[in-house]
């Protein structure tokens, strides 16, 4: 039977100190790196200057993540209502209108005006579906539109702003500008949306110019 080398333990022992030694740096550059990133962050955000902390500004996002509520406007500072509220709300207002759903996607009497409101046992199942699709789809753009709003406030404007879409100017365009399933408003879905694409960015180049 062969004897172990004489050298064996040394290695070992040599191998697990380096094992030790390769875990308290990788500690070390953990807290440097917690260190660093607040330090920089503060720097960008001139905590020092409004005299805030970057654990109290995490923890001050969060709230308003969660406490945060728009004005009836499109697109401006919040303040009060839940902002899980508006991703949730705004798409089963909007999609009140229909959305893209049209007369086409009935299941019965299909193509014809008034299908979707049914037969007499509730609305057609079929433009329900496409309804229920679109209103999914709605929820997303809300989320999508406010984290990339809530990102620009803060990394060009440098504000601690919340945005999210209006809970008003969504009421007018589901009822009274398009109307229930696209029935008794003044303009179609697609024309409503162009409209307040206009609008948007008319009220952008208006903000730069000033």
């Amino acid at each position: 039977m062969a004897s172990p080398r004489p050298h064996a333990e040394e290695e070992a022992r040599g191998g697990r100190l380096d094992f030790c030694l390769l875990r308290v740096a990788a500690r070390r550059n953990r807290r440097r790196l917690a260190l660093l990133v607040p330090e920089r962050v503060g720097r960008y955000f001139c905590l020092k200057e409004r005299k805030a902390k970057f654990s109290t500004e995490i923890r001050a996002g969060t709230v308003t993540f969660l406490t945060m509520a728009s004005m009836p406007v499109c697109c401006i500072p919040a303040s009060t209502e839940a902002l899980a509220y508006i991703l949730a709300v705004n798409g089963a207002i909007v999609s009140d209108t229909g959305g893209p759903c049209t007369v086409h996607d009935c299941t019965y009497n299909k193509g014809q005006p008034g299908c979707m409101f049914g037969t007499g046992n509730g609305f057609d199942p079929g433009y329900l579906a496409c309804k229920e699709r679109a209103k999914r789809s709605m929820v997303t753009a809300t989320a999508v539109g406010s984290f990339v709003s809530c990102t620009l406030m803060g990394l060009v404007g440098n504000l601690p702003f919340g945005l999210a879409p209006g809970m008003g100017a969504n009421a007018f365009f589901a009822y009274t500008a398009v109307g229930f399933f696209g029935t008794g408003g003044m303009v179609s879905y697609q024309d409503a949306l162009a409209a307040s694409f206009c609008e948007v960015r008319l009220g952008l180049q208006g903000s730069l110019g000033a």
